[in-house]
């Protein structure tokens, strides 16, 4: 008698055999469809966390940014604010200098007014009331002590400074130079803008004294 199963049987054990291998089969599959989808989810889960720190720091530089601006804001109103007291300040400090400049250019013409008058008030005390109590009344040239008179070379001249001499020294000062002439007593520039000595003023105190 034979022990080996008949063919029906043996072909249930071998279907049997197949189908446990492929189970076995479906079975590593899974493990490792497992394994891949766990270290998937790893994946995405980091990612998230990834994605969640981008936009926390995303929001952060968002106020960051908006505070910056905020603060570069204050600051161009306080550089405008600024800027206009400035202005202010200095429109206030060039109206005062301008005052002050117009204020010392009066007291100077007035002045150069008082000594021209004292000087000609000099000049009346020395013909009338000179050191030698003399009669003579005519006034003399303060450079070469000639008299004063009508003539031309004689005539009395005075300068920007307010001293009086005649034209002949005049002429002599002066030279060639028909713009300008230097006083010889405190070194004044008298202006003569090419026209020379005749262009300077006569004294008409002294041509009055000359004319009594």
């Amino acid at each position: 008698m034979s022990s080996e199963p008949d063919p029906e049987t043996a072909k249930l054990l071998l279907k049997i055999e197949q189908l446990t291998a492929e189970n076995e089969e479906l079975k590593q599959t899974n493990q490792n469809l497992c394994v891949y989808r766990s270290g998937m989810k790893q994946k995405y889960e980091l990612l998230d966390l990834k994605a969640t720190e981008m936009e926390q720091r995303s929001h952060i530089a968002a106020e960051n940014y908006l505070k910056m601006q905020d603060k570069i804001s204050a600051l161009e109103e306080y550089i405008t604010h600024y800027e206009q007291e400035f202005q202010t300040i200095i429109a206030a400090s060039q109206k005062e200098n301008e005052e002050k400049t117009k204020k010392i250019m009066l007291l100077e013409h007035k002045l150069e007014n008082n000594e021209h008058e004292e000087r000609d008030e000099e000049m009346v005390d020395k013909v009338q009331y000179g050191p030698t109590q003399s009669y003579n009344k005519i006034p003399t040239c303060e450079i070469c002590a000639s008299e004063f008179n009508n003539q031309v070379d004689r005539n009395p001249r005075v300068l920007a400074c307010g001293h009086t001499l005649c034209i002949s020294c005049a002429n002599r000062i002066a030279g060639s130079d028909l713009d300008q002439i230097s006083c010889p007593f405190d070194r004044k520039i008298t202006q003569l803008e090419g026209f020379g000595v005749s262009k300077l003023a006569k004294n008409f105190t002294v041509c009055q004294l000359l004319s009594d």
